[in-house]
């Protein structure tokens, strides 16, 4: 599409020379504070392993009906399928495990919990609890800063294989489980961004606001790992719904990746999903006429700001003076990647309107 960013210029040829009345006619310019989110404790919906145990099931369900691991039970009792929704893009920060259970009288009530992530085999390390008494008691294992010694990324805990592996290690009694379950605690990313406005040296982004602790960032980069120079703006309010990035300033007619992200007190920036627009070309700047003779000239323009090279444009040549509307003058249409044009065939002693468009991409 042609844009609005265009700068018309006229000259006068004479016989026997060249008497240059070059003037710019038109010039137009381009158009112009909360916490980490903590899940809801979940309940597993789906039981694998717990061989030799007495109704292994039943771990899923916090209901006093129990999943009893028989002493020296040497396979785990696994839970399944706890229905997570987390964002894509959201930090996580920590697990933690809730259990439920007793021991018997002469038992030690010990066992080991560790994290499953493809429902089957331990993803991390195990991590030694023990009921104290034969009253049942809920205990909670890992922290809400807790990643259990791995990473974890979203779509691994929104799997159905991902849960808890739990495994007896009393040696001399039964011991009973009740329920297991699990909260998540993540940093979300803004929600929903989308580019709002562009502009030939700036672009703007809003978002949903999630409350982050120190403010949002907007980045901006022609390389979408972000090397390189990096455009960025930045506010400190956590219910900031957008940002203009500006600075540096962009460059006309060029592709840019940009990125939201919100900050926290931890040091975390949790960046949504990067979105990718183009800059506004700017309007060519008229420079000179050079090459002239008796049927033919080279018009010279400047980028201004533009993308050079790569920026694409259109020259209209014409005696009407206005280029686009010609009353049935001849007009003569080009497109070049370059930063001049050479007309020929040119009629002596005449005034020709030549008018350029930056294209945007």
């Amino acid at each position: 599409m042609r844009a609005l960013n265009s700068c018309e210029i006229a000259f006068k040829k004479t016989v026997g020379g060249f008497l240059l009345s070059c003037a710019i006619i038109l010039c137009l310019a381009a158009a112009a504070k909360a916490a980490a989110v903590t899940t809801a404790i979940s309940s597993g919906t789906s039981q694998q392993g717990g061989t030799g145990w007495t109704t292994p099931a039943y771990i899923l369900q916090n209901d006093s009906v129990l999943a009893i691991a028989p002493a020296g039970s040497a396979q785990s009792d696994i839970a399944t399928a706890f229905g997570f929704a987390i964002p894509t893009d959201a930090v996580v920060q920590g697990i933690t495990v809730y259990i439920a259970g007793f021991r018997e009288n002469g038992g030690s009530g010990n066992f080991t919990v560790s994290l499953t992530k493809n429902g089957s085999a331990a993803a991390t390390a195990a991590y030694a609890q023990s009921f104290p008494g034969t009253a049942k008691t809920t205990l909670s294992t890992g922290a809400a800063s807790d990643l259990w010694g791995t990473t974890w990324q979203p779509s691994e805990l929104n799997a159905s294989t991902f849960g808890i592996m739990v495994l007896t290690a009393d040696t001399k009694k039964v011991v009973s489980f009740d329920w297991v379950g699990i909260s998540v605690t993540y940093l979300p990313a803004p929600g929903s961004p989308a580019v709002s406005a562009v502009y030939s040296s700036s672009a703007a982004v809003t978002w949903t606001q999630v409350g982050s602790e120190n403010g949002y960032v907007l980045q901006a980069s022609t390389a979408s790992n972000f090397t390189g120079t990096i455009s960025s703006s930045q506010t400190t309010s956590g219910t900031s719904t957008g940002l203009t990035v500006f600075s540096p300033a962009l460059t006309g007619n060029t592709t840019y990746t940009i990125r939201a992200g919100s900050l926290w007190n931890n040091g975390t920036t949790s960046y949504a999903a990067v979105l990718t627009t183009c800059t506004l070309a700017n309007a060519p700047a008229f420079d000179s006429f050079t090459g002239m003779s008796t049927g033919s000239v080279k018009l010279n323009w400047g980028a201004n700001g533009n993308r050079y090279p790569g920026t694409r444009y259109h020259v209209l040549v014409s005696t009407a003076p206005n280029p686009e509307s010609p009353n049935g003058a001849a007009v003569t249409s080009s497109d070049t990647y370059n930063l001049s044009l050479s007309s020929a065939g040119l009629a002596a002693n005449s005034t020709y309107y030549f008018r350029v468009w930056a294209i945007n991409n």
